[in-house]
């Protein structure tokens, strides 16, 4: 080579607690005399040493860790051709973005019609959910043959009486809605729905109201099944409260 180079020190880091290098280094001197040129520099990972035309990287070291090791590279036309084909890829990937009649314009109003067409089908579903809150069942349902075996649980009621929940469950919603099926679940899909989400549940209309007109004027309601939310006002007062008074 035109010049020379001279280790001054090789600096090697390991991770704490290890053998294991994390980095290492070499404090070289370059020395090019046609140049009268005398220049310190560093090498490691990602910083090179480039002198007329040739680069030195940073590669392995000695066993004894006193000596290093550096590749060179000398193409400089390789190495113009490299970084023009890497300017043209920059360049036509930019290109996609901005020229009209590309794959990516054509990608875009596809995904563009695609989300109209989404967004359109939601509203639709979302004003057809919203009429039809109790058209069909009002909650999600509970898979029929977990329901069957949850239902064989042994329980004690309030007389002390053990049964298996279906029986419970059961005399519950006979109890409450005058059933023995409620939209198209068993009581004890119902049960556990209720356990589930009890939120949903309180605007059910699941309680069986009766003929009872003064009942049904007070709490505003038309004779049939009715939700446990029809017995209370917005600001959370029993709407029975009075007729209990009275009573007293």
């Amino acid at each position: 080579m035109p010049f020379s180079i001279g280790l001054r020190d090789f600096i090697l880091d390991r991770y704490p607690g290890t053998d294991n290098p994390s980095s290492y280094a070499s404090e070289v001197t370059l020395m090019d005399p046609s140049q009268q040129l005398r220049r310190e520099q560093r090498i490691y990972m990602n910083h090179v040493l480039d002198h007329r035309g040739y680069r030195f990287f940073q590669s392995s070291y000695d066993p004894d860790e006193k000596g290093t090791y550096l590749s060179v590279n000398h193409d400089f036309w390789g190495t113009w051709i490299s970084y023009i084909g890497y300017i043209l890829l920059t360049i036509g990937m930019l290109m996609i973005f901005v020229f009209p009649k590309t794959r990516f314009e054509y990608l875009s109003k596809k995904l563009s019609a695609m989300q109209k067409t989404t967004i359109s089908i939601f509203l639709i579903l979302f004003f057809y959910a919203s009429n039809n809150l109790y058209a069909a069942d009002p909650f999600v349902s509970i898979n029929k043959d977990h329901a069957d075996k949850f239902g064989k649980v042994l329980v004690q009621d309030h007389k002390g009486r053990f049964k298996p929940i279906n029986s419970l469950a059961s005399e519950v919603l006979r109890k409450l809605a005058k059933k023995d099926e409620l939209y198209n679940q068993t009581p004890e899909q119902i049960l556990i729905s209720m356990i589930d989400d009890p939120m949903i549940w309180e605007k059910v209309p699941l309680i069986q109201s009766g003929m009872h007109p003064e009942i049904l004027k007070i709490l505003n309601v038309k004779e049939g099944l009715i939700s446990y939310h029809d017995f209370f006002e917005e600001d959370g007062s029993y709407k029975l409260q009075e007729k209990f008074d009275l009573r007293r």
